[in-house]
């Protein structure tokens, strides 16, 4: 969900990377001091995936890139699998997640926009940038606001969705143990539009036909100003 201010976008602290605390360190391996990465017991060479960086000129290394699915990709109409166990990799994809959402800047995103078809979800609160991994809605209230969405796969383009106005959310953490949320308001609309890219359901879906058409219009018109490509786009993390 995109974040659409005027004037100077808001930074936010994500933490320390968590590639640092990959699931190899839990699993009974050690870190290499010397190369500051974790290795096999006693073998010394590294058992998890480094994450991708840019290249690097002198002394100036360029930032990472991700890409990010647009309206009418196919992967955006999957339905995404249930994490059971997070590996190396969802590790990474996390870290790059959370870093995307403060890069962006935006209010949360899914993995299926950045073409994972896993279960996990980032929540800006703007107090924190919260991770949740196979989120589920556990209570909805029966009161509905109409607040004003982005999407990050809708560029160029806003429009009022009504949903319910507070939820319960339940879901893991990105160390796999249980978390429960109670939101409401803006937040409550962030955590319902992205756990509905989970299930291949866009925030477009829940507009009337002329508005739907409408916020389309506008964002085929941005990404053709822009000279984008139709299909997917890339950002660079901070």
């Amino acid at each position: 969900m995109s974040l659409w201010q005027n004037g100077d976008a808001p930074v936010f602290d994500t933490g320390q990377c968590r590639f640092k605390s990959c699931r190899g360190l839990r699993k009974g391996r050690y870190m290499d001091e010397e190369k500051n990465q974790p290795t096999a017991l006693g073998s010394g060479l590294c058992v998890t995936p480094k994450p991708k960086t840019g290249k690097t000129f002198g002394d100036v290394e360029k930032p990472k890139l991700v890409k990010i699915l647009n309206y009418g990709h196919p992967k955006l109409r999957e339905v995404a699998n249930e994490v059971t166990e997070l590996s190396p990799f969802d590790d990474i994809l996390i870290d790059d997640m959370m870093k995307a959402v403060a890069s962006f800047p935006a209010l949360g995103i899914a993995a299926t926009q950045l073409g994972r078809n896993v279960r996990i979800i980032i929540v800006n609160t703007i107090a924190e940038i919260i991770p949740i991994i196979n989120p589920k809605i556990v209570e909805f209230s029966q009161e509905e606001s109409s607040i004003a969405e982005g999407c990050m796969s809708i560029l160029g383009a806003t429009e009022d969705v009504e949903r319910s106005d507070r939820v319960v959310v339940e879901g893991l953490d990105a160390d796999m143990r249980e978390v429960r949320y109670e939101w409401s308001g803006m937040i409550a609309h962030i955590a319902q539009h992205e756990i509905d890219h989970l299930d291949g359901v866009m925030m477009v879906d829940h507009l009337r036909e002329y508005k739907r058409n409408k916020m389309l219009k506008k964002h085929r018109k941005f990404i053709r100003d822009k000279r984008m490509p139709v299909h997917s786009y890339q950002i660079a993390l901070k």
